[in-house]
């Protein structure tokens, strides 16, 4: 078997393996409701200057980002420790199977990328298409370099930035805040990925409105995949809350207050989503749509984090749950149903099931 057989096996297979249900919503995002004709729209959108050829070059890198972070962690398991080895082959050896791999990884984004140089380029663009072809090389030279990085250091020791220890040192944060910065120190890249991804989306979305007309089932659609886009987000707040922070479930506090707590967590956690979905909405809908969608944005959290406590499962599970989940929601927008109906019933059954299950849970030590 050749070196790039079981790098392939080990890093592409496993990676899209992982993530299967990310890149199965977002399939369904950008073919379920978005035609041939939205995605030229989109693609013409975003080459029309260099300024906006930015967005989907953000959005790349943003995906490098969680591609290293994987690789990293292959890296550093110890069942790979063999994967060091690799630094005995040939360094024309070693440059091909990082370059292929980091290819493989990429090969969504090397797709649209190539679209958008099509478009561009029938569209008659110049800088575009060299910014999508420069951009793209880039990526993969560095997703490239920084997987022969991680193979070349073992498990590097880890220290507090020192602004960090200053700031800690001086400054009394509130509880509600305390899940967000264990986030955003913990989990940089799944936040700020989350965030950058959603974002993109709603403001994609709404741009839509402005050269076509079209109803509240589109934006709310949209909202639908930013609400439940928050599972990893929501998955570790509960894992903070009874793992990491267990004392929190002998302090003295009514069910009631623990979920008006949660509520604000949750508001601290999506308002830069909820700021976006405010400043962008289309002028064409009406503001009882605008309220209809920011409470379902907020629900499908309030959703999940119940059925946590009902059923504690690994990430993988839930990523699977809110999969069909969110495609059945999908089809209730489609037939209009009222989106302030669903985001109310997700409300009454996500506090339902913290009211029932939270006090009778025994979390499962495979769990945390």
């Amino acid at each position: 078997m050749s070196s790039y057989s079981i790098f392939a096996k080990i890093f592409v297979a496993e990676f899209y393996r992982r993530h299967a249900t990310l890149f199965l919503l977002v399939i369904g995002l950008g073919f379920g409701f978005m035609g041939g004709y939205e995605h030229m729209v989109l693609a013409s959108f975003f080459t029309a200057s260099p300024a906006l050829m930015a967005i989907p070059i953000i959005v790349w890198i943003a995906y490098a980002i969680l591609i290293e972070r994987f690789n990293t962690a292959v890296v550093t398991s110890d069942e790979n420790e063999f994967l060091y080895m690799i630094s005995l082959y040939p360094a024309g050896e070693r440059v091909r199977v990082f370059i292929l791999v980091a290819a493989c990884q990429l090969f969504p984004v090397i797709l649209y990328g190539v679209f958008l140089m099509v478009v561009a380029t029938k569209n008659h663009m110049v800088v575009p298409p060299v910014m999508v072809l420069v951009s793209l090389l880039i990526i993969i030279a560095v997703t490239a370099l920084r997987l022969a990085s991680s193979l070349q250091r073992i498990r590097p020791e880890k220290t507090a930035w020192w602004f960090t220890k200053f700031i800690n040192a001086r400054i009394a944060k509130p509880f509600v805040l305390f899940y967000p910065e264990w986030a955003s120190r913990n989990e940089p890249v799944m936040l700020a990925g989350t965030k950058l991804v959603c974002l993109l989306l709603l403001f994609a979305t709404a741009r839509l409105y402005t050269g076509e007309t079209y109803d509240l089932r589109l934006m709310g659609m949209a909202v639908v995949v930013v609400s439940y886009a928050q599972c990893n987000l929501v998955w570790h707040l509960h894992q903070f809350d009874n793992v990491h922070l267990e004392l929190l479930r002998n302090v003295p506090m009514s069910l009631l207050r623990r979920t008006a707590t949660l509520l604000i967590i949750l508001l601290v956690i999506l308002s830069p989503e909820l700021g976006m979905l405010i400043s962008v909405f289309p002028k064409t809908l009406h503001i009882g749509d605008l309220i209809s969608l920011l409470l379902f944005a907020i629900s499908a959290p309030v959703l999940l984090y119940g059925f946590l406590y009902y059923r504690p499962v690994l990430l993988d599970r839930l990523t699977t749950v809110v999969f069909y989940t969110s495609m059945a929601t999908f089809l209730l927008v489609l037939f209009t149903v009222p989106v302030w109906l669903l985001g109310l019933l997700n409300v009454l059954v996500g506090v339902f099931l913290i009211d029932r299950f939270y006090y009778r849970l025994q979390f499962p030590a495979t769990i945390g």
